[in-house]
Parts: structure tokens; sequence; C-alpha cells
């Protein structure tokens, strides 16, 4: 056994190696963070067990190093179809979007956030995690703003209809005889109007 140990733990090291690089590329810094330090801290004691011609305890440490590494793998892989569905939301957003009527820069945006998706599809299907987890930010980030932008000019222009409506109400009435539903009503639509100048477009629609 003792003739054979360093073979043994040279191979078991280096499978400790493979899948520590594999979880990392499925993004283990950020998903699976504890068994990834662990697996990395269990590879560098490996070394320095092996450099010190403790070979039995370079090969159970080698051992515990590719467990942890394994646990980190799993943990990562399990996050991948989250991912994979919100790539297939914010396209759904993206083509909902792109039937508004945006601006050239909007369409822009959505068109990089497309690519993004795309991008970040296929570089999950590599198990390259890592890399696709900021693209995907990067296009949840554009497609809120844009639906933001589109929920403000739409909730302007049902202030504006409300707005004439009350208007209308007020001549059929006459101003003397408004009444106070009519100033809440437009109290309530001023109100409006200064949380969406404000971009609080969530509160403005309350």
């Amino acid at each position: 056994l003792q003739t054979s140990l360093p073979k043994i733990t040279d191979d078991t090291l280096a499978e400790a190696k493979t899948v520590y690089q594999e979880s990392e590329a499925l993004n283990a810094e950020q998903f699976a963070s504890e068994k990834y330090a662990q697996a990395g801290n269990a590879i560098n004691e490996t070394e320095k067990l092996k450099g010190d011609q403790k070979l039995w305890e370079a090969f159970q440490k080698s051992k515990e190093a590719a467990a942890l590494g394994k646990e980190a793998k799993e943990l990562c892989l399990a996050k991948v179809p989250q991912l994979n569905e919100d790539i297939s939301r914010m396209k759904n957003e993206i083509d909902d979007l792109n039937a508004r009527n945006l601006s050239d820069q909007q369409k822009q945006e959505l068109s990089a956030a497309a690519a993004n998706c795309d991008k970040a599809g296929a570089l999950i299907a590599q198990n390259n995690v890592k890399e696709a987890v900021p693209l995907i930010a990067e296009s949840e980030k554009a497609v809120k703003k844009i639906q933001t932008a589109v929920m403000k000019i739409s909730s302007k222009e049902q202030i504006a209809r409300l707005r004439k409506e009350v208007d209308a109400l007020k001549k059929e009435r006459g101003s003397e005889f408004a009444g106070e539903d009519i100033e809440v009503v437009v109290a309530t639509l001023n109100e409006a109007d200064s949380l969406l100048d404000q971009d609080k477009t969530d509160e403005a629609n309350k």
C-alpha cells in the first residue's frame, strides 16, 4: 500500500481539482460558497501533506477534497433549472415589450438583453454558469427599466384620461356642485402624478 499511495493520492487529488474547477465554472463561489471554500482548503492541505511526505493523511484529505467539491457541484447544478426558467421568463417579457410603442434606444436595449439571454442559455448548457449569471442580471436590469418606463407612460395616459372625465363631470354638475368626491379624486390623481415624477411607479398605480 505504501508504494501505491503516492499514485492513489495523485489520482484522487487530480479528481478533486477537476471537480473543484467544474464547481467554480458552475458559480460555486456564489451558489455553494461554504462547500466550495472547504474543497479549496482541503486541496491546499493535501498539497502540504504531500510535501511533508505524510502520504496517508494526504490521501485521506484528497478524498475529503473530492467529496466536498462534488457537494459544491451538486448544489450549483440544482440552481440551473431556475436559471433557465428566468431566461425563458425574460424572453417572454422582452417579446411583450417589443409589441409596445418603444423608442429606438429602448428597442436596442431590449435587443441587447435578448442577445444576453441567448448567450447565457448557451453558457449554462456548457455548465459555464459563472459567466452566464452576470448576463442574466444585466438582462433583468434592462427589462425592468423598460417595463417601469412603459408602465409610467401607461399610468400618465390613464391619469390624463381620468382628468378629462373629472373635468367633464365638473362641467356637467357645475363647479359649485362638484362635490367633495370629485375633489378627492383630483387630489388622488395629483398624488399619483407626483409619485410618477419621482419614479415611484408601483406606488402611483395603487
